[in-house]
């Protein structure tokens, strides 16, 4: 089974909003924590797994806030990325084939 995941900006106004591209949400995490953008790979703290593969692998059943507390649990800097995320995005995602 194929696991799927969307990334939709959070509007202040209630309207519904389209998912924005990884590479773009890429790049403004990027920005905030002052980090250059990698050409080919999504932003990792060091020494830690990347937020996009994070989240795949470990939110498909599990909030974005339960996911950093665990991270943070852990003592690992991704958490901080993830909260970020949490606060400027809704995770949607699904099981599919």
């Amino acid at each position: 089974m194929a696991h799927y995941i969307q990334l939709v900006p959070k509007q202040s106004n209630g309207e519904p909003s389209e998912p924005e591209s990884f590479s773009s949400i890429d790049t403004k995490i990027c920005e905030h924590f002052g980090v250059p953008v990698h050409p080919e790979k999504y932003y990792a703290p060091p020494g830690e797994f990347n937020w996009y593969d994070a989240i795949g692998w470990s939110c498909i059943n599990k909030s974005l806030a339960t996911f950093a507390n665990e991270l943070e649990e852990d003592g690992l800097q991704l958490a901080k990325v993830i909260r970020w995320i949490d606060s400027n995005y809704e995770l949607i995602s699904w099981i599919g084939r």
